[in-house]
């Protein structure tokens, strides 16, 4: 039973409670109303943008920093995924990144938070690509898989450009220790492009005292193509004024951006071929308030922002350092390269410089030993001489010269070592050069302790005091007896030169350029009857030598020669002699240079006689040649007219010996067996004849066919075969690898064969051996067949007469193995119209072989 005097107090206590929960409840609602407002103004003022995307990775909500960073309101991102092409999203090598691979789609994709992933992203607000640094966190609604996740960033622009600034400056530093100048500034402007994401950059100088302009170096190969880049020694460059925005560049003092290039107010007009130019900033370089360089880029794929600007100019000044640098340490390194006898001093002064630890004391201590052993050693004389021409100073390298030691010469006169001669020339010259400073390139011969004479060349300059009177003098000798040599040489050499011009054999000129002769040798003079006094200052028209056709001829000849500079030509024409007749000559006629103009020499031999020897010869030539068809045709003609009766001496024979006209006795089927032997020697005799006769007449045909080497080769030993076994010899073959197909008339390189293989039987004695090789050389496109035997052998002396027709080497192997002499001839001319050769090899006692190579395709 339920004790009802309890419940109100039950009711009063559930209404205290409830009160309670409610005032908690409104405690709650007003901390998550507090927290909710510190998050929105926490989201709304945000260093870093945040975009919230949904579950499908569409854009729900984003900061303004985002709407700031990204250069789109809110609306303008809702609707749009990662993957959305607007956003023209790259990687940090400029390749596109796949939207599928955003920081946001991953998380969604994989439940887990994606970190510091750098992003370029496209602002239309600003027109450039904005470095996102991204971390992306999946949020869960209570479910297994993401609800939506949020991205934040932050602008890392400044940092990637402030990082690929450092990179290039870097890459640049280390490019200008292993390259040229020239090089140097190419690689810059290669640099400035890439930082500016353009396919074309340019440099300029300024010359001229800022009046002109010489482009320096250029990317992009149609703009490369367009401009010719001068060498440093040509042209002032290009008049500023003429530059259009370069001129304005240079003449604001300021950097320029154009991203509507063809319509910029000073804009030139370009020459013919040059790409065009969308879109352009230039960038004056300035020292000691002037323009010394301008550089550029142009033709970004997106436009150009005043980030750029400010990034390639900072840029363009650090590169104008470094060409600076550069071109110092190039000049410094001619400078060392033109003073190599002060190498060791510049090394030993650059380790001093590297060395700090060493004191001044040192340094200077060691320059002067360097100095002094430089002075010492030099490969000249020095020395220096006081008011009296006294020795006061020597180095060693003199004094080893003169044979004394240093001690010796101090204080010993100059003029005691000097020969008479040079004496006079010495005391005539010293008294003014204490007055005038200085003496260049005397010659005096110094006597040597030993006696002998030491050609010299002698240079000094004065030392003076304050009051300019004379202290003494810097003397340099330098040993001349080398140069005396030379002059000796070269005065014997144009002695000689003269004798040979003038004895010579052939006739020769030398000619001026206007064609007037200068000199002639008397060969000359005999070739035309005139004396060389009459002929100097003439031309050969002016003097009747040559006819005007010829003059005309040869003066055009020369004239090319010297246009296409060729120093040699050779010209037959006809010269008149004084007495009226004609001589057939040639001429060598050189160009060559005497003192920097241009001469003509021209050696003339007369060749009347040999032009008559060779028009005997022709003639006699065109008469073989005559003799030669006739002898073919006649071998021709008698093989065809032998072979009709021969025809009918082999039938009868062979009629007869089957018995057709009654039997035989063993008397008579010998006698006719021989008779039809003879016949097919003989019927073999005339076709060889007539297919040398078609080789030599040149109507000889070829019915090339794909045909098998080993096919071939098997046919042509079972045609021989039976003459081998009748000897009792042994016949081996090495047939070829595989299938063997070689381009060529099967019935004569069968013919060919047999040839060789009936030689190796002939020449093989009873029970010898003989055989047939086949090797292919792929790598050579050759198939060489070899025929062998183990014969008797062929002397060396004998090898060349191997293929000539109707030749035996011995007449008695001749009479004892028969034959004509012609089945090698034919061997080799069938080989040469099938593109090959003939091989021999052979000695005596020890066998031939004989190879036939031919042509084969890779795939045969």
């Amino acid at each position: 039973m339920t004790n009802h005097s309890d419940t109100p107090t039950e009711v009063e206590q559930l209404r205290q409670e409830l009160k309670a929960s409610r005032a908690t409840l409104a405690i709650y609602e007003r901390m998550l109303q507090e927290s909710s407002g510190r998050f929105h103004r926490l989201f709304e003022t945000m260093a870093e943008g945040v975009v919230y995307q949904d579950t499908d990775g569409y854009v729900t909500l984003a900061n303004p920093r985002a709407e700031e960073i990204l250069g789109l309101t809110l609306d303008e991102m809702r609707g749009r995924t990662s993957s959305d092409p607007r956003w023209r999203a790259i990687r940090e090598d400029g390749s596109p990144f796949p939207g599928e691979e955003h920081p946001a789609m991953l998380a969604l994709r994989t439940g887990k938070p994606v970190n510091n992933v750098v992003i370029g992203v496209y602002d239309p607000r600003a027109q450039m690509t904005r470095w996102l640094n991204v971390n992306a966190v999946p949020l869960f609604a209570g479910g297994q898989a993401p609800s939506q996740a949020y991205a934040t960033f932050r602008d890392i622009t400044r940092e990637k450009n402030d990082e690929l600034l450092s990179q290039k400056r870097l890459e640049l530093m280390e490019y200008t220790l292993s390259h040229s100048y020239p090089e140097l500034i190419r690689k810059s402007i290669e640099c400035l492009a890439d930082i500016s994401y353009s396919p074309i950059g340019f440099f300029h100088k300024v010359t001229n005292k800022g009046q002109s302009v010489r482009l320096m170096a250029c990317t992009g190969e149609a703009f490369c193509k367009s401009c010719t880049i001068p060498s440093e020694d040509i042209s002032p460059g290009y008049p500023l004024q003429k530059a259009g925005i370069l001129a304005d560049a240079a003449r604001l003092c300021k950097p320029l951006l154009y991203n509507d290039s063809p319509n910029a107010p000073d804009r030139k007009g370009l020459s013919p071929g040059h790409p065009s130019l969308n879109r352009e900033m230039i960038l004056p370089i300035l020292r000691g308030g002037q323009v010394v360089a301008l550089a550029g880029v142009a033709n970004k794929p997106e436009t150009y922002s005043e980030a750029d600007l400010h990034l390639a100019a900072r840029f363009a000044d650090f590169l104008w350092d470094i060409l600076e640098r550069k071109q110092s340490e190039d000049a410094l390194r001619e400078s060392e390269e033109k003073h190599r006898r002060l190498a060791d001093a510049l090394k030993t002064a650059q380790q001093e410089l590297l060395d700090l630890n060493r004191t001044l004391e040192q340094r200077i201590q060691q320059r002067a030993a360097q100095v002094q052993d430089l002075y010492d050693n030099a490969p000249c004389g020095y020395h220096s001489l006081d008011v009296d021409g006294n020795y006061v100073m020597v180095n060693q390298t003199e004094a080893n010269w003169l044979g004394y030691t240093r001690e010796e010469l101090l204080d010993r006169p100059f003029a005691s070592l000097l020969s008479p001669q040079s004496l006079a020339v010495f005391e005539r010259n010293f008294s003014d050069f204490k007055k005038y400073g200085y003496i260049k390139d005397l010659e005096f011969d110094l006597l040597r302790r030993d006696g002998s004479i030491l050609p010299t060349l002698f240079s000094a300059t004065a030392i003076y005091d304050s009051e300019r009177r004379y202290v003494m003098s810097r003397s340099t000798l330098f040993d001349n007896s080398q140069r005396k040599r030379a002059e000796d040489a070269l005065r014997e050499s144009e002695a000689q030169n003269r004798l040979l011009f003038e004895e010579a054999p052939d006739a020769i000129l030398l000619i001026e350029p206007s064609g007037a002769l200068a000199r002639s040798n008397r060969a000359y003079e005999t070739l035309t009857g005139i004396p060389g006094a009459e002929m100097s200052g003439k031309t050969a028209l002016e003097l009747g030598i040559i006819s005007p056709e010829v003059e005309e001829t040869l003066r055009q000849r020369v004239l090319h020669a010297l246009q296409t500079q060729e120093n040699f030509i050779r010209a037959e024409y006809d010269i008149r002699h004084r007495d009226g007749s004609l001589r057939q000559v040639e001429s060598r006629i050189f160009i060559l240079y005497i003192q920097g103009q241009p001469k003509v020499l021209v050696t003339t031999r007369d060749i009347s006689l040999h032009k008559q020897t060779q028009e005997i010869l022709r003639r006699a030539n065109e008469e073989m040649e005559r003799a030669l068809r006739v002898k073919d045709e006649f071998l021709a003609s008698v093989s065809h007219e032998l072979r009709t009766p021969l025809t009918g001496i082999l039938g009868l024979s062979e009629v007869l010996l089957r018995d057709t006209y009654g039997d035989l006795s063993e008397k008579q089927r010998t006698a006719l067996q021989n008779i039809e032997k003879s016949g097919k020697q003989l019927q073999q005799l005339i076709t060889d004849i007539l297919d040398l006769s078609k080789l030599e007449a040149g109507r000889f045909d070829l019915r090339p066919e794909p045909c098998s080497v080993a096919e071939v080769c098997q046919e042509s030993l079972k045609a021989i075969t039976p003459l081998a076994q009748g000897k009792r010899q042994t016949l081996q073959f090495s047939p070829p690898p595989g299938k063997l197909l070689l381009s060529a008339d099967r019935r004569r390189l069968k013919q060919m064969l047999v040839h060789l293989l009936s030689n190796a039987v002939k020449f093989t004695p009873q029970g010898g051996q003989l055989g047939m090789d086949v090797e292919w050389i792929p790598a050579e496109n050759l198939v060489i067949i070899t025929v062998w035997d183990k014969g008797k052998g062929i002397a060396p002396e004998n090898l060349p007469r191997l293929f000539k027709p109707f030749v035996q080497l011995d007449s008695s192997l001749a009479r004892q193995h028969g034959g004509a002499g012609l089945g090698l001839a034919l061997v080799k001319k069938m080989a040469e119209l099938h593109g090959g050769s003939v091989r021999v090899q052979s000695a005596p006692g020890e066998g031939s072989q004989f190879s036939i190579l031919l042509p084969c395709p890779k795939d045969g």
